[in-house]
């Protein structure tokens, strides 16, 4: 007998992420709201309510589809702490924003710039032999 436990929020999260998956929830409209705040702990996943019959998966398919193509995010995993990570990204307005990593309401043809900029903050030893 094997004993398996289910994966957390995060743990789930953060594999959608490393294999670049978007996750939809199609739920019933009595389970919406638990699924909603499920997504506000899941980056990259939505939630849609799915008719009784099941008709609108494929509407609800499209709905997340455009969703997720109308965002871009500059994120990094497992970067060595003695790199500071700065991020700016320059949006809808043209003005750059610092500290900001991501663009919404992107339509097919825009273009956004993100930047990131990386220091050192390592301790340099040096001694003379």
């Amino acid at each position: 007998m094997s004993l398996q436990d289910y994966p957390s929020l995060a743990l789930l999260g953060e594999k959608l992420a490393e294999n670049n998956i978007f996750l939809i929830f199609a739920v019933t409209k009595r389970l919406y709201v638990i699924y909603k705040d499920f997504t506000a702990l899941i980056p990259g996943t939505t939630v849609e309510i799915l008719d009784q019959d099941s008709k609108n998966v494929i509407q609800l398919i499209i709905t997340a589809y455009n969703n997720i193509r109308s965002k871009v995010e500059l994120s990094v995993w497992d970067h060595p702490e003695d790199l500071s990570l700065s991020f700016t990204a320059t949006c809808q307005d043209g003005e750059p924003l610092p500290g900001l990593r991501k663009c919404a309401d992107l339509k097919i043809g825009d273009t956004r710039k993100l930047s990131l900029d990386l220091h050192s903050v390592a301790k340099c030893h040096h001694t003379d032999h």
